[in-house]
Order: C-alpha cells, then sequence, then structure tokens
C-alpha cells in the first residue's frame, strides 16, 4: 500500500465523519463515476425493459438483485482516483470484467442481504483475499466499528425507497392530466387493475433512485473501511515518518532515495536510546526500596500526567471503604442466619415475599382478564339488521330502477349506435347490480373493479364472465381502448344467460 499516494488526508475520525468524507469523495469524482455507471447502466435497462416488457415488476427485481456487482463500478474508480490515478470510461469497462467476477456468485446469493455491504466489499474486490483468511480480515476490521456500516445501509435504503422512489412516483401522479382517473389500487403492481404504463415508469423511478444513490453509498463504505485501517494500521503516523524521511533526504535526491548519513545516525541514536532504556531502568530499580521514588518521579513526567475521570458503579460498603463480599460470603449470610420474625433463614423469606406477590400479580391479571372478556360478550337485545345494499359502486348507479328493462338489447342498440363506451359502462352495472342485489355480493360503495373481483371470486360460475368485462371496462375507460364488436357480443351473449337467470327466478 503505497500510502505517500494518497490523494485523500487520511486521519483518524469518528465514523460518521468519515462517511462524510466518502460523499465528498463523490462529489470530486462523479464524472468518471457517472460515466462508467450510465456506459454497464442503462443497456442493462433496456435489455431488462425489452425482455420483460410484460412484466415490470420482475425487471425492477432484477436490477435490486444485481446492485452488488453494479456498485463494484463506483468502488473501482474511487478506488483508482485514491492513490492520484483517475481512471476514464474505457479504462473502467476494460477493467469491469476483472473486477465482477471476484466472488460474483457469493455476492448474489450468500451475501446478498448482508447488512454491511459498502463496507466489506473493498475487502472482497481490491484485497483479493478467499476463504478463511478473508473471514478473519472481515472480522478484523469490523471490530469495534461500532454498527456504523449497517446503519449506513439502513440510511440508504430509506432514502432510496421513501425519498427517491416516493417523491418521483409522487411528482409523477400529480402531473397526471384530470382525465386520467387512476385509482389507488392502480399504483400498485400487484393490484387487480393494476395499469402497464405506470409500472414501466416505476421501473424508471426505480432506476433513477438506483443510479444516484449506489456511489453515493459505495464511496461512503469504502471511506469506512479506508479510516477503519487508519486506525488498525496507524496509516497517518507511516504518512508522518515518511515526510521526516523526506526532510533529511539530499536536496534533489529521488523521493525513494536513502537518507543522507546525518539522518541515519539520527534515527540509529534513536533506536540505541530505546534498546538502553530498559537496562538503565533495571539499573535504577536494583533496590526495591527505591521502586516508590522512581515511580513518583517517572508519573511526574510530562507524557504521564494526563488523567481522566471514570463512574462506575460500586457497592455501598465499598463506597464507605468496606472489604468487599464475595459470593461465598453472601450466602452464608441468606442461609446461616434466622429471621425472628419470619422464623425461617432470609432467603426463605425473601422467596416467600417474591412468591405472594407474584401470586396477588397474577389474581389481579385473572381479574383484568376476566372483565375484559365479560366487556366483550354480546348485549342482549334485537340482532342488528344487515344493512342495505349499497346504490352506487366506483361512481355507478347499480339500482335495479335506474337499469332498463332490458340492459343487454339496450347495450347492444348503444354499440350499434356507435357508442362503445356507454354500451360497456350499461353492460357492467347490470353485471353489478345482479351481483349485489341477486347474488348478496358484499361489497362497500367505495368499492373499485379490482376489489368487486376479489370478492366475487368466490362464485365461480360467474367469476370468469366477471373478469372479461372488468377487463374490457378497464380498457376502453380508463386506457382508451377500442372494444373490438365480437367481443362485445360475446359478453353481451354470457351476462345474457346470467341476468335471464335472474329474472326467472324472481318471476318464479
Amino acid at each position: 500500500m503505497q500510502t505517500e499516494r494518497l490523494g485523500v488526508a487520511l486521519q483518524p475520525r469518528p465514523p460518521w465523519e468519515a462517511v462524510d468524507v466518502g460523499l465528498r469523495m463523490v462529489q470530486a469524482w462523479w464524472r468518471p463515476m457517472v460515466g462508467a455507471w450510465l456506459a454497464v447502466f442503462v443497456p442493462l435497462v433496456v435489455v431488462l425493459t425489452g425482455l420483460l416488457w410484460r412484466h415490470p415488476c420482475v425487471a425492477i427485481a432484477i436490477l435490486w438483485w444485481l446492485k452488488p456487482l453494479l456498485e463494484r463500478i463506483p468502488l473501482y474508480v474511487a478506488s483508482e482516483a485514491l492513490f492520484g490515478h483517475v481512471p476514464g470510461v474505457r479504462e473502467t469497462l476494460r477493467a469491469l470484467p476483472r473486477v465482477m467476477r471476484v466472488h460474483a456468485l457469493r455476492a448474489l446469493t450468500v451475501y446478498r442481504l448482508a447488512p454491511a455491504r459498502s463496507f466489506t466489499l473493498p475487502v472482497v474486490v481490491l484485497e483479493g483475499l478467499r476463504g478463511q483468511a478473508q473471514s478473519e480480515r472481515i472480522r478484523t476490521l469490523r471490530w469495534q466499528s461500532g454498527g456504523v456500516p449497517t446503519l449506513l445501509t439502513v440510511v440508504c435504503v430509506h432514502v432510496e425507497q421513501l425519498v427517491l422512489c416516493g417523491g418521483l412516483t409522487a411528482l409523477a401522479v400529480i402531473f397526471l392530466p384530470e382525465s386520467a382517473s387512476l385509482e389507488l389500487e392502480d399504483l400498485l403492481p400487484w393490484g387487480g387493475a393494476g395499469v402497464h404504463a405506470l409500472e414501466i415508469a416505476q421501473l424508471g423511478v426505480e432506476a433513477v433512485a438506483i443510479s444516484i444513490m449506489a456511489p453515493f453509498y459505495t464511496v461512503a463504505g469504502f471511506s469506512l473501511y479506508l479510516h477503519r485501517r487508519v486506525y488498525l494500521e496507524g496509516w497517518d503516523i507511516d504518512l508522518v515518518f515518511r515526510g521526516l524521511s523526506r526532510r533529511v533526504a539530499p536536496a534533489g535526491a529521488a523521493p525513494g532515495a536513502a537518507p543522507r548519513p546525518a539522518g541515519a545516525l539520527l534515527l540509529a541514536g534513536l533506536a540505541l536510546s530505546l534498546l538502553l532504556a530498559p537496562g538503565a531502568a533495571r539499573a535504577e530499580l536494583r533496590d526495591p526500596a527505591e521502586a516508590p521514588a522512581t515511580l513518583e518521579r517517572v508519573m511526574q513526567e510530562p507524557e504521564l500526567r494526563g488523567t481522566r475521570e471514570i463512574r462506575t458503579w460500586v457497592r455501598r460498603d465499598r463506597a464507605r471503604g468496606g472489604e468487599p463480599e464475595t459470593c461465598r460470603e453472601i450466602l452464608d449470610w441468606l442461609e446461616g442466619e434466622r429471621d425472628a420474625e419470619a422464623g425461617g433463614t432470609r432467603l426463605s423469606t425473601l422467596l416467600g415475599q417474591i412468591g405472594r406477590v407474584g401470586i396477588w400479580l397474577g389474581i389481579a391479571l385473572l381479574a383484568w382478564w376476566i372483565l375484559r372478556q365479560a366487556a366483550a360478550l354480546p348485549r342482549a337485545g334485537p340482532a342488528p339488521s344487515a344493512p342495505p345494499p349499497p346504490g352506487q359502486i366506483a361512481g355507478m348507479d347499480i339500482r335495479p330502477d335506474s337499469l332498463p328493462d332490458d340492459a343487454v338489447r339496450e347495450a347492444r342498440a348503444l354499440f350499434a349506435a356507435g357508442r362503445p363506451r356507454g354500451a360497456l359502462a350499461l353492460l357492467y352495472r347490470a353485471a353489478l347490480s345482479y351481483l349485489v342485489h341477486q347474488r348478496g355480493l358484499d361489497v362497500g360503495p367505495g368499492a373499485t373493479e379490482g376489489e368487486c373481483l376479489r370478492r366475487a371470486s368466490a362464485l365461480a360460475d360467474v367469476r370468469e364472465d366477471l373478469t372479461r368485462l372488468t377487463r374490457a371496462w378497464q380498457s376502453v375507460a380508463y386506457a382508451r381502448g377500442e372494444l373490438v364488436a365480437g367481443t362485445f357480443d360475446e359478453l353481451c351473449t354470457r351476462w345474457r344467460r346470467h341476468l335471464d337467470d335472474a329474472q326467472a327466478s324472481e318471476g318464479a
């Protein structure tokens, strides 16, 4: 490690200050990082979108799963720029195959959900260790790290998902035209009425959020790794000694040239004094009676005068100057003497008191539970009447008296008159009215099309027909799709059978 070539002033810092140094590194080297990132990430997003056009959620999951490999792009740029060489986009792309294949399978399987991934990534990719040596190295670096790498992951996940993804999605919804009526269910990719265009937009939002956060997260973890090595390996001290070596070197000498004789004599004298110091100390302490005076004289040195205050808990006996009690003495005190009032040992008296308190607490908790259960019992009185069925669902009037006697025939007439949306709306209203008032479908007035589908899944005879009708209605009403005559005729034929059966049952 050529620490003299470091382009960042590394010194012992608090962990969160080291994270701030990583963010500053991204600000300094963002051009090569962003260039290399976009050269890899944009084609990947385009390919996934083309292959999974019908399943954008799968593409989002694949992008998220590949993040440990993509984060190696800013790590490589930062590791090279740290030593004064800022790689270009082409150089980074040429080095990516070598960087990507280092423990790639383990990064995507065993260690995919590692909470301190950005902190351990430099060990895996840059140090080239394997097996037990890598595990011991990671364990050494994480010793007394304070859990800051894990907290960094938690913070970045929240910023990426809540702030970036949520903010961009909310911004897109704000700028939607008023004519585009979207239900809350349509915003969810797993909703029954999920809009395909909105899912594609979510893929784009996720790609933007990952592109923004990945460099900051990776380089912040890399900075934590560097400052941890400063603590463990004393890089700052090494840099000071290298600076002294350059100062004592002859004028005009190369940085790696040998120091002049004066510097060599100085270092030799320092080493000799360190070797002779223990012997001198032993010579002064040959007489044991001189030990207190020697110790007092040593403690008066300026280097040893630093003090600090430490507060801790102690027993009252020890605070008053008494001798500490051992476990054996405490047991003897509990078992050996008798309590005059209770007639037993102190230990048995103490256990008896604890038992009595526990019994009374148990009785109180039992009484509270019985009272709570009694309050939850149904009160005597008339049974509550069932609420009337809703008159509207999703803004549509489904009252039987608001529909024509033959809804299917009227729908066909509207379709023949060139009004497919009105025809489909009438047929959909008639189907919902039949399900709610004739079949007892339990839905509220604020139910959406998707919720009606889920509630009707228990009605096996109409489930498939309602699904086809709902999809056709959503396509025409929301996506401005065209309704084919053959599809509409099939829907009318199917629902004619259900509505005629309902009228027949009413006449009987």
